[in-house]
């Protein structure tokens, strides 16, 4: 629960933009509305990185799983119960 907090603060920040720039968009410059569609990219981008990659448990996986996310430590060697300890403990 410690995290969500932030989390929320994230997503609300950045789709606030999005909101902004939809607002903006509507005015009658052509240019406005391609920077809406660069700011719907970045957003997309911005919202998988916060609720997804943002996450601990799922940065610890990739770095079990995925060769080029290893972190250099070795932790092959957790079993299931020991994963939870490990992530808790910011291994």
């Amino acid at each position: 629960m410690k995290y969500s907090f932030r989390m929320f603060v994230f997503l609300f920040v950045t789709m606030s933009t999005g909101w902004l720039s939809l607002l903006l968009s509507r005015l009658s410059y052509e240019a406005l509305e391609y920077c809406h569609i660069i700011i719907n990219l970045l957003e997309a981008i911005l919202i998988l990185y916060v609720c997804v990659f943002g996450q601990r448990r799922v940065t610890f996986l990739l770095s079990k799983t995925c060769n080029c996310c290893n972190s250099g430590e070795n932790i092959d060697g957790l079993d299931w119960g020991e994963e939870m300890t490990a992530i808790n403990a910011g291994y």
